[in-house]
């Protein structure tokens, strides 16, 4: 039996596919070869392999459409909801907008073109002490006069010149 259009398979969501028609008696013939129809019957109706092979290619289509919104889920981050402008249908491009936010975290950690002011100081160390807590000793304040928590990015030390 081969493919009919409209009435082999159950939703016929493809049927209107003739890449889909051509493939399925490949499907067919494939399964009930595989099932071993040259040496035992196969009790399987052409109709039940057809609907396996549209379940199959739907949850294909599904996996290659879930993944495809997740590749360009970023592109769309921060965009307005509800506007449509005609562009739904389409494979959205990476932008240099879009580029720009990524790198703008990256960029803050490199203190590359930061937002957030960087300070410099220096602390003194007593004899004997081994740890220090930064956050109390050296606290920045905001133009309110607020104390702000700070992150510290580099802790160089110099050894002494000579030994004692």
């Amino acid at each position: 039996m081969s493919f009919v259009s409209g009435s082999s398979t159950p939703f016929g969501i493809f049927d209107a596919d003739s890449m889909f028609r051509i493939d399925a008696d490949k499907v067919l013939e494939y399964v009930v070869r595989r099932l071993g129809d040259s040496h035992v019957q196969v009790e399987l109706s052409s109709s039940d392999v057809y609907a396996c092979f549209e379940e199959a290619a739907m949850d294909y289509s599904a996996l290659v459409n879930s993944y495809q919104a997740k590749s360009v889920l970023s592109t769309f981050l921060g965009s307005p909801t509800g506007t449509l402008n005609g562009a739904e249908n389409t494979y959205p491009q990476n932008s240099m907008e879009w580029a720009r936010r990524q790198a703008e975290g990256f960029a803050e950690l490199a203190n590359l073109n930061s937002r957030n002011p960087t300070y410099k100081t220096s602390i003194d160390l007593a004899s004997g002490q081994q740890e220090y807590d930064l956050q109390l000793l050296v606290i920045p304040t905001g133009s309110d006069g607020l104390p702000r928590r700070m992150i510290i990015r580099d802790v160089h030390h110099y050894a002494p010149l000579t030994s004692q």
